[in-house]
């Protein structure tokens, strides 16, 4: 059933809510048994709310269309509102997962999904040049095969194949880290001094948790 209450006390514009519809969300809440997942992203109210703050905060909801790629990208909230704002977007995640995570993408209407992990040391996708990538909530950086967190060799990999391959010139990184306390202590966790070294190298911005590169060094 819809959840009508939301988490957050932000406010959004009421086109982000009237452009849905609310009778097919409320049947596939209602229909869908996914457990865990459901239950967090069925605060359509607070969803909708959290992402359009995150797009404020980047501007989107002033500036020309931009080509936009999300990381993570899970249901799909944020590239909904930046998609509703006239910007071109893609989303990456993980092939499969939650039944109720790729029913929201459909019913939120994300024009392009791509299915692919994100792997340590390996390249992204080529899906061509972005003004923005976006990383909100990210899992990725785990390396499956030694049961770790990404360490700094790797997560130099990342940044400089999202810099010399993904970005355009000038263009901007979001990235918003995770506890990932399931994930074991080895690693560099996202309080590691050494990791916060590493991405205020690259250009990283701290606004209350959310890491702004601009650009991406």
């Amino acid at each position: 059933m819809l959840d009508t209450g939301s988490r957050d006390s932000a406010t959004f514009p009421p086109r982000l809510r009237d452009g849905l519809d609310l009778f097919a969300f409320d049947e596939l809440c209602r229909t869908t048994d996914d457990g865990e997942f459901k239950e967090k992203y069925s605060d359509l109210e607070y969803w909708l709310a959290t992402s359009w703050k995150e797009a404020r905060r980047l501007e989107l909801d002033r500036s020309p269309p931009l080509d936009i790629l999300d990381l993570g990208m899970g249901p799909g909230y944020f590239l909904y509102v930046c998609q509703t704002l006239g910007h071109r977007c893609v989303g990456l995640d993980v092939p499969g997962g939650s039944a109720f995570k790729q029913a929201l993408r459909k019913w939120l209407g994300i024009a392009r999904v791509v299915e692919s992990a994100i792997m340590p040391k390996t390249p992204l996708p080529d899906l061509g040049c972005f003004d923005l990538v976006t990383a909100y909530r990210c899992q990725f950086n785990y390396n499956p095969t030694e049961k770790r967190l990404w360490n700094l060799d790797e997560w130099t990999f990342f940044l400089d194949d999202l810099r010399d391959n993904v970005l355009k010139p000038h263009g901007r990184f979001v990235l918003k880290l995770t506890k990932q306390d399931v994930k074991g202590r080895a690693g560099l966790r996202r309080d590691n001094p050494e990791l916060t070294r590493l991405l205020r190298e690259r250009g990283a911005h701290d606004t209350t948790n959310v890491m702004i590169f601009d650009p991406l060094t």
